[in-house]
This record gives structure tokens, C-alpha cells and sequence, in this order.
């Protein structure tokens, strides 16, 4: 997750509401959220398009969600399950990650110790 990704959801999750902490796309819809994208990306001292584009990011990797009135009409967003709980997603992702390549690693330990042992065999 990149820089921008970890602000928006942190500047959120300060929100102090869980996923009940909206942002609309416009102020015209501030009567229904808690902020607009351009007050967060005031707060976050970024540029909207910049906000927009992490947030289509972060919809796709479902940390955030979109939410929309009762004609279909998506006028926000907010935050997922697993955008309340990125700390622990991004942890369990980089211990599956160390799980996978773990094998490899061993894998290249003993292909060193077994070049050191040839080298000292052929040098004596």
C-alpha cells in the first residue's frame, strides 16, 4: 500500500466513527457525510484528483467501499472492514509473503554451505 492509500485511511480512521465515517465526492452531499474529498485532500495537503485516484485503488483492494442514495447514484465513501483493520491485513500479507519464500531461502542456505564445503575440499 502506498503512501497516499495509508493517509486517506488514517485521516478516516481519526474519524472516530469506524466505517460509519463517510466522504462525499461533493460538498453537495455534506448534509449526508462528515467530510468532502476536498476538505480531506485540504487535510491531507494533496490534490483531489490525487484522493480520487487512491480511492478508486482502495475500492478495487477493498479497503474502502463506495455508498450511494436509494436511486443507485454513488456520492461516497467509506471505510471497509478491512480498511478499519489495514495493520492487520498488511501484516498477515507479509508473514504469507515470508511463508512463501521461506523454502527458497533454506533452499540457498544449503546451495552456500554445499559451494563453501566444495571450495574447501578442492583447495586442500
Amino acid at each position: 500500500m502506498d503512501k497516499t492509500s495509508k493517509l486517506i485511511i488514517q485521516e478516516l480512521i481519526k474519524g472516530n466513527k469506524g466505517s460509519e465515517y463517510k466522504c462525499s465526492f461533493d460538498e453537495g452531499w455534506l448534509s449526508e457525510t462528515d467530510i468532502s474529498i476536498d476538505q480531506l485532500s485540504e487535510r491531507l495537503n494533496m490534490r483531489t484528483e490525487d484522493i480520487r485516484a487512491a480511492v478508486r485503488y482502495l475500492v478495487e483492494t477493498e479497503f474502502l467501499e463506495y455508498f450511494q442514495t436509494s436511486s443507485g447514484y454513488i456520492i461516497g465513501f467509506h471505510l471497509a472492514h478491512r480498511g478499519l483493520h489495514w495493520k492487520h491485513y498488511n501484516r498477515k500479507a507479509i508473514f504469507d509473503y515470508i511463508a512463501d519464500k521461506f523454502p527458497d531461502f533454506i533452499a540457498a542456505i544449503i546451495s552456500l554451505i554445499s559451494l563453501i564445503t566444495s571450495i574447501i575440499a578442492l583447495s586442500k
